[in-house]
C-alpha cells in the first residue's frame, strides 16, 4: 500500500480517498437507517383495502406535546418518554395477504431472537383474532413495544413505540389516537 500511494499523483490520491470516505459514510448511513428501521416497514398495501400509515419521530412527539400540553396535560404526559411510534393498518387482499401475514411472523421470530420478550400471545383459532405484544427489557424499564395484530377481518395492524412506556400508557395513547384497527387493543393491554 505505501509503494502504491508514493506512485499515486495528488489528485488521483485525494480522489482514491474521497470514493472511500464516501463508501464509508454510506455504509454507516445504511447501517444507521436499518438499526432505526420500524418494524412497521415492508408490507405491501392492496389498492382496494384500508391501508393506515403513522410515523412519528421525537420531532413530531415534541410538537403534539407542545400543543397539547396546555389543553390536556396527561396526554403530554403520556408522551415524554416516547421517542418514536410507528403504526400499520393493513387491509388484506390475496395479492398481499401471504406476504403480510410472513412479515408478521418475520417480525416476531426477528425480535424473540433479538432478546424481545413476548408479554402477550392471544391466538383465537382459524377464524379469530391473533394478537403478539413482545418487549425490549432495559433493566426495570420496557424500552419498546412492538403489538402485531391479525385481525379475524382480513386486516393487520402492527404498532412499534420506542422509549420507556408502561402497558397503562401504550393503552392510554391508543385510546386517545383513535385509529381505526386498534379498537380492541386497550383492553387486551389492560388484562396484559
Amino acid at each position: 500500500i505505501i509503494q502504491f500511494s508514493l506512485t499515486m499523483n495528488t489528485s488521483k490520491f485525494l480522489s482514491a480517498i474521497s470514493r472511500v470516505a464516501i463508501m464509508t459514510a454510506s455504509v454507516i448511513a445504511a447501517t444507521y437507517a436499518s438499526a432505526n428501521e420500524s418494524v412497521t416497514s415492508g408490507f405491501e398495501p392492496s389498492a382496494d383495502r384500508e391501508y393506515v400509515e403513522v410515523n412519528l419521530d421525537r420531532s413530531l412527539i415534541e410538537l403534539a406535546m407542545g400543543i397539547v400540553g396546555a389543553k390536556e396535560p396527561s396526554l403530554a404526559a403520556l408522551l415524554i418518554e416516547i421517542e418514536r411510534v410507528n403504526i400499520r393498518v393493513l387491509g388484506l387482499d390475496e395479492r398481499n395477504r401471504a406476504s403480510s401475514l410472513q412479515r408478521i411472523e418475520e417480525i416476531r421470530s426477528n425480535l424473540e431472537a433479538d432478546g424481545w420478550a413476548t408479554v402477550v400471545t392471544v391466538s383465537e383459532g382459524d377464524r379469530g383474532d391473533d394478537v403478539s405484544i413482545l418487549a425490549r427489557m432495559d433493566e426495570d424499564a420496557i424500552t419498546g413495544l412492538v403489538i402485531t395484530i391479525i385481525a379475524s377481518d382480513d386486516e393487520i395492524v402492527v404498532l412499534d413505540i420506542s422509549g420507556q412506556v408502561r402497558t397503562e400508557q401504550i393503552a392510554e395513547l391508543v385510546e386517545r389516537l383513535n385509529i381505526e384497527g386498534l379498537e380492541g387493543l386497550s383492553e387486551i393491554l389492560e388484562k396484559a
